[in-house]
């Protein structure tokens, strides 16, 4: 995933974000969710997925399943 950066909206450069990055800005937006926060810290749940794709356009998707 990048961040693209403009300066005066004239587009200067990207950078992509790190790993680290990616799960702590997809952690902290589901933390922020009321619906994924309410899953992610019930106790019925015995285990977590996460699945991460990147698609063509640069685009990441991630999921996140419980069982």
């Amino acid at each position: 995933m990048k961040k693209d950066w403009y300066i005066n909206d004239i587009y200067s450069h990207s950078e992509y974000f790190t790993q680290d990055e990616i799960v702590n800005n997809i952690l902290n937006s589901w933390m922020d969710s009321k619906e994924h926060r309410e899953n992610m810290l019930a106790s019925y749940w015995k285990s977590e997925g996460i699945g991460i794709a990147i698609g063509p356009n640069e685009m990441i998707y991630i999921t996140e399943n419980f069982c």
